[in-house]
């Protein structure tokens, strides 16, 4: 008998160094369903500097994978700001490849990350939602709670994920779009 894991998604953890992640101070403002505090729509302009470092950590991450690229792009970078009863509900980052979180000062990770099968899993389960993965020894949600501050995550912009109250601080958030040699478009950081 042979047993095989498929359908793989790549995801990475990753460390930064915050002393060179420079994001302008810029007015938090309620956003989405939730009305979380953030930066999102007032961002002021990130320095080069750290798009430039920004593409060091995240290039080599993404060189082990087999979708060759010649340049990334930051299109977003933004600020979010936690407390204790803050949340964020079941989203994807439309638009767009790859997408990061940088845990600043939160202290103990609330993000859950979904298993983009889940709904197929439950359905066929006999135990349904309340199945716990030891049916097919797959997981139905991945929640890094041991990151703090200087970690990043990195994951396709594609996997739904939310944020559960109890986070306490900020975290920088980012979207990366790729360009592939055939591309003619205009690259820019």
């Amino acid at each position: 008998m042979k047993r095989s894991q498929i359908f793989e998604i790549p995801f990475f953890e990753l460390k930064v160094d915050l002393d060179k992640v420079v994001i302008p101070e810029s007015e938090f403002e309620p956003s989405w369903e939730s009305g979380v505090p953030t930066t999102n729509l007032t961002q002021k302009p990130i320095p080069r500097s750290t798009l430039e470092y920004l593409t060091e950590v995240v290039s080599p991450a993404l060189d082990t994978i087999k979708d060759k690229f010649v340049a990334m792009r930051f299109t977003q970078i933004w600020r979010n700001k936690y407390e204790e009863h803050t949340y964020q509900g079941y989203h994807i980052h439309p638009k767009t490849q790859w997408s990061f979180v940088i845990y600043e000062t939160v202290q103990s990770a609330k993000t859950m990350f979904m298993n983009p099968s889940m709904k197929d899993i439950q359905n066929h389960s006999s135990s349904g939602a309340r199945w716990n993965g030891s049916t097919y020894d797959c997981a139905l949600t991945y929640e890094p709670d041991w990151l703090g501050p200087g970690d990043m995550v990195l994951f396709p912009s594609w996997l739904a994920h939310q944020v559960r109250p109890g986070n306490t601080g900020t975290t920088i958030s980012g979207n990366i779009i790729l360009h592939h040699g055939n591309s003619k478009e205009n690259i820019k950081l």
